[in-house]
C-alpha cells in the first residue's frame, strides 16, 4: 500500500523552525543519552530538521540516516545521509544496526498489519543498547480546525490509541514524556498551511472542502492564533 505523502508538513512553519526543534531536541536529549559513536536513523524524516539540530549538539562519527518516501535530497544537509524509500522496504533490506531510531508522526499512515511487521523489523535493527523514540500527536493538542478537519483529526487520534496498545504489547522498558510547544502564528500564514495541506488529514479533502474550511477558520478565529502543539514522546529501550 502506498502511503499518503504529506509534502508540506515541515515547510515554512513552526514545524520547521529552529526554536521548535531546539526545544524538542533538548527534551529528547534530557531523557535519552545520545553520543558521538551512536548510529542514528530518522524514519519519516521530512527535510531532516531533527537530525540537523542533533548534529549541532553532537559530533557524530557516523553520518545519521534519514528516510522518507518524499524526495528531500536537495534540502538535506551534507553531514547527513538521505534515503528516498518506504520504511518497510528499507528495513527489510538493510543489514545496519542502529543505536537510536526516531519515528515521528507516521505510524498512523500504516495499517495494523504493516505496523506489526514494522515493530518486528525495528527490534532486529536496534543494537543491543538501542533506543526507539516514537513521537506522535497528543490528544491534548489544540490545533485550530474546521468541522471536517476536526472530525478527521479525531479519527486519526483514535488510531493513536491503537498504536499505544500495540507498542505496549510489542516492546518492554518504556517511558512516556510530553513535549508542548506554544505556537503563535498569523492567521493568514496558518490559512496558507491549510491550503498547502500541511497535515495528513487534509490530504483526504478536495479543493472545495479545503476552501470551505479556510473560510470557517477565517470567520471564527482571531488574526493572531495562539495554541499548543503537543507531542507524546515514547522512549523504548532494547
Amino acid at each position: 500500500m502506498k502511503l499518503m505523502e504529506c509534502h508540506n508538513w515541515d515547510k515554512s512553519s513552526w514545524l520547521s523552525s529552529d526554536d521548535y526543534f531546539s526545544k524538542l531536541v533538548d527534551q529528547i536529549t534530557t531523557n535519552v543519552s545520545i553520543g558521538a559513536t551512536d548510529q542514528l536513523l530518522d524514519i519519516g524524516c521530512g527535510r531532516g530538521y531533527l537530525l540537523k539540530k542533533l548534529i549541532q549538539k553532537v559530533e557524530f562519527k557516523l553520518k545519521p540516516i534519514g528516510i522518507d518516501s518524499v524526495d528531500h535530497q536537495n534540502e538535506f544537509a551534507q553531514e547527513l545521509i538521505f534515503v528516498n524509500d518506504s520504511i518497510l522496504n528499507y528495513l527489510k533490506n538493510s543489514k545496519l544496526k542502529f543505536d537510536i531510531i526516531f519515528i515521528k508522526q507516521m505510524l498512523h499512515l500504516l495499517n495494523s498489519h504493516e505496523r506489526i511487521f514494522l515493530y518486528d523489523q525495528l527490534k532486529n535493527r536496534l543494537s543491543s543498547k538501542g533506543v526507539l523514540i516514537i513521537l506522535y500527536m497528543s490528544q491534548e493538542s489544540s490545533l485550530p480546525t474546521f468541522p471536517l478537519m476536526h472530525s478527521y483529526l479525531q479519527k486519526s487520534l483514535l488510531i493513536h490509541r491503537d498504536i499505544e496498545n500495540e507498542i505496549h504489547q510489542n516492546f518492554n522498558h518504556q517511558k512516556i514524556k510530553k513535549f508542548t510547544y506554544e505556537v503563535k502564528i498569523k492567521k493568514e500564514e496558518y490559512l496558507q498551511m491549510i491550503k498547502n495541506k500541511f497535515i495528513t488529514v487534509l490530504l483526504k479533502m478536495n479543493a472545495r472542502q479545503v476552501e470551505e474550511g479556510m473560510r470557517f477558520i477565517d470567520q471564527h478565529y482571531d488574526s493572531e492564533l495562539k495554541f499548543n502543539d503537543e507531542l507524546i514522546i515514547q522512549i523504548i529501550n532494547q
